[in-house]
């Protein structure tokens, strides 16, 4: 792939307001590598190419694509793709409109400004784009000079002529500012460079102190030193070599400083004008104007930068800039070269606010500006200060903390301890349960089982003292006790480490063969909602450590033993992994609940739903005394109280019904193409968790079904990547189902939707047997009324329900005389 080329590679920026601008930018600069860099490379190498520059975001878009054979390895059809996905529709009254609003930013350069316009006419479709582009410069040219220039030509103006009054103007206004910002330009030098305000601090009689004298000097190099102290002028701040080699005497002499007013000296080498750094914070002073905000800026320049841990690089408009954090700062500074560099669009404002150094000194803002700045992901719209001084770019503590650049420990530490009581303030009896359930639970077995005994299972040698320090605590807490006399039992120890913590689990595969169960109903998300089907507001409580609440009898208890690298252990609450846990548990979650309207649980998740705060907080406080009584302890940290949405069981419970969650639907998004069967019946497993909510997937999943048949060999073709990626983009849609009101009238639509108000509660499907495809089609009409019979029948049985199809159905009936009508006459066709 021409890996040894050298060149600047494209970047697509999917932050970027704009984003067809910005694609359009990305396509050109695309386009140019390919004539010059790549020039030789064949396409389906550029075709990778294209893959790397447009990013993750534009991979897992790349995916959502439908390609026709062979589309793939051209990078004029990828990139077209592209186009089409960023496109926005045309308007050409919003263009007109824009153009009307588009005025010069009070630091932008004129060229980009005449760019931005270009831009906004093309989607105008002006008869006369040009003439529209010289109105446009005249109504939003920033300099009046510039603007009475260009009406003073009249009618006999055209557009090369505006473009070069712009130009000039600014040039020259660039020229004359050069000439007269000599001074502060050499000032400013001095701002960033420790050496000369030590040399102040020197000469200075009130800071003869040793602490005062040399502090400067721990920020400065070797070489700052030496030029502080052969090549500096203590009146003009030059070098006394070249600066006084004309007259032979120092230019300053005879003038007067634009700082203090005070003869014989440059404001470069002013002892009152004195520098430090980098701290911007808030200050009330009766010196300066009521309207306008003093800030402290303490400015240091330290030229090991780079290796600087204050010292990040961020991104703005798609290009780096090194900042410093101050975690003192209340506003944000940015060098007026910087911002140039960037070539934002953004409107700059006057800004209302002075920085102020250590010493009194003050800084005037040019201006302020908002501005994205991006870090590892995160974008946050900063204000920004524009300066003309040669420092550094300082981001404010706010925005660090905003970015996850800094992290207060103070306010971690607290929110950690106070969180049960700010969560459950109200209820203190809660957050003193002990976490052991109500009654002890006996694990039946087959009473003609035979023990099995397992060997310990070596451990590897860097987690020993980790496991035996885990069994300890485990057996602190009362889980586990050890065991010293024979037993028919003994299973294996499962450890896993996970985000660096120890768990141990018992392996009962032997024992759960012998296992009774107790078959208690367990429940679905389908199950909880159809109880909450107006609620608009949800709580969320996760039972700490759930099987764990449950103690076990004595004789269960030994039925648990496990070998461990210290001896044998037993133990004392119900553990992870015997066949029967959950359904015990359940059993025990659903007794607790009983009766309590809008609460229930799946497992350890208990899920609350209210009209509003008022009706919610009534049933969770009913759930949460329940909870109390049964000695139930939470896990408080996963616990949400009073959300618009929640994560439940794998969906999104939100006040307009059911999604998938994010999550999931991440790692199918995420999921590479499958290499064999097995990678096949994953990804179709997957799709399957999510079927209620795509319509028709037995005709969009049938080419990938047809691959993991006994019969057929592996073979992936342009059909089946065509469903593999169309079903990424089903699945990453976020389809929203209504909740099930069993007090709403329903509908059945063919093929088998189940629609309650008009929107959709679930949809469902399934493929034809060899015997249903050779049907007519009016047995396969009813054969759809009769799957969605049996598939909703939780939801219509004693109902009224109304069923659409494109047939006759009374006639259908009647025609179909087998047990397909006999199984659909069930059914209430009105």
């Amino acid at each position: 792939m021409a890996a040894s080329a050298h060149f600047d590679p494209p970047h697509l920026d999917w932050e970027a307001p704009d984003m067809y601008q910005e694609f359009c930018r990305f396509k050109q600069h695309v386009e140019f590598v390919f004539k010059g860099p790549l020039t030789s490379a064949k396409d389906k190498d550029r075709a990778g190419w294209l893959g790397i520059w447009v990013g993750k975001q534009g991979r897992e878009i790349y995916k959502t694509f439908v390609w026709e054979e062979g589309d793939t390895d051209k990078p004029n059809k990828i990139l077209d793709k592209f186009e089409e996905y960023v496109r926005p529709r045309k308007n050409k009254r919003a263009a007109r409109f824009k153009v009307k609003q588009r005025k010069q930013g009070e630091s932008e350069s004129f060229d980009n400004f005449l760019k931005d316009l270009r831009l906004i006419i093309m989607d105008c479709e002006y008869t006369d784009p040009d003439d529209v582009l010289i109105d446009a410069i005249i109504a939003g040219v920033r300099h009046v000079k510039v603007q009475e220039r260009l009406l003073d030509q009249g009618s006999d103006l055209t557009l090369a002529n505006a473009l070069s009054i712009g130009r000039q103007y600014e040039n020259s206004q660039l020229q004359l500012k050069l000439i007269r910002v000599v001074e502060d330009q050499a000032s400013a030098h001095q701002v960033s460079h420790v050496y000369a305000a030590q040399k102040i601090y020197k000469q200075k009689p009130h800071h003869t102190n040793k602490k005062h004298k040399k502090q400067p000097y721990k920020q400065r190099t070797r070489t700052e030193t030496c030029r502080t102290r052969t090549q500096t002028c203590s009146r003009c701040g030059l070098d006394p070599v070249e600066g006084h080699a004309k007259s032979g005497q120092c230019p300053a002499i005879g003038s007067t400083c634009k700082y203090c007013h005070r003869k014989d000296h440059w404001i470069a080498a002013c002892r009152k004008r004195t520098k430090g750094v980098n701290t911007l914070q808030e200050t009330d002073s009766e010196t300066h104007s009521s309207d306008e905000d003093v800030l402290h800026i303490y400015s240091a320049q330290d030229n090991s930068m780079a290796n600087d841990k204050w010292v990040v690089k961020a991104t703005i408009n798609s290009k780096p800039v090194r900042f410093r954090i101050d975690t003192g700062a209340k506003s944000s500074i940015i060098v007026k070269s910087v911002f140039d560099s960037l070539g934002s669009h953004a409107q700059t404002q006057k800004s209302t606010k002075v920085l102020k150094s250590y010493t009194n000194h003050r800084i005037r803002p040019l201006c302020s500006v908002n501005l994205p700045i991006k870090h590892k992901g995160k974008v946050v719209n900063t204000q920004f200060e524009i300066v003309e001084l040669e420092q550094e770019n300082i981001i404010s503590g706010d925005v660090a903390e905003t970015l996850n650049l800094i992290e207060r420990i103070q306010k971690l530490d607290n929110s950690s301890d106070t969180q049960p009581e700010s969560k459950f303030k109200d209820f203190p009896e809660l957050i003193r349960t002990s976490g052991t359930l109500p009654g002890e639970h006996n694990i039946e077995i087959d009473p003609d089982a035979v023990g099995v005994i397992h060997e310990p299972r070596r451990q590897p040698a860097s987690l020993k003292p980790r496991i035996i320090r885990k069994l300890k605590e485990m057996e602190q807490n009362g889980y586990i006790t050890k065991v010293e006399n024979p037993t028919e039992w003994v299973s294996s120890m499962v450890v896993s480490l996970r985000n660096d913590k120890i768990r141990i689990c018992l392996d009962p595969s032997d024992l759960n063969k012998v296992v009774k169960r107790a078959h208690h109903p367990m429940k679905t998300v389908e199950d909880i909602v159809s109880n909450i089907p107006n609620a608009r507001v949800f709580s969320k409580l996760d039972a700490k450590s759930g099987f764990l609440q449950i103690k076990l009898n004595e004789k269960s208890s030994y039925l648990t033993t496990f070998n461990t690298p210290i001896g044998r252990y037993r133990w004392l609450r119900l553990p992870f992994g015997i066949k029967s846990a959950p359904e015990i548990f359940q059993h025990i979650m659903d007794q607790m609940l009983e009766g309590v309207e809008g609460a229930a649980a799946v497992m350890d998740d208990i899920l609350i739903g209210g009209r509003d705060v008022e009706h919610h907080d009534q049933i969770l406080r009913k759930v949460i005394e329940r909870a109390t009584k049964y000695n139930l302890k939470l896990n408080y940290d996963n616990c949400e109280i009073r959300q618009p949405q929640v994560s439940y069981v794998g969906h999104l419970i939100t006040e307009n019904g059911i999604k998938p969650d994010p999550t999931k639907d991440r790692a199918l998004v995420d999921m590479p193409r499958p290499k064999d069967k097995d990678g096949v019946r994953c990804f179709l497993g997957l799709v399957q968790y999510l079927a209620k909510l795509i319509p028709n997937l037995s005709q969009v999943d049938a080419p990938l079904r047809i691959l993991v048949k006994s019969e057929t060999d592996f073979a992936w073709h342009h059909e089946q990547e065509k469903c593999f990626n169309e079903l990424k983009r089903l699945c990453s849609r976020q389809p929203v189902l209504a909740f099930y009101d069993v007090n709403k009238p329903v509908e059945i639509q063919c093929d088998a939707v189940l629609i309650k108000a008009e929107r959709p509660v679930a949809y469902s499907s399934r493929s034809l047997t060899d015997t249903e495809k050779r049907y007519a089609q009016i047995e396969k009409e009813m054969l759809s009324i009769v799957h969605a019979e049996t598939k909703f029948h939780c939801y219509i049985f004693g109902k009224e329900t109304v069923v659409y199809n494109d047939h006759d159905l009374p006639e259908t009936i009647s025609i179909c005389t087998n047990e397909i009508a006999e199984n659909a006459a069930e059914v209430a066709v009105v």
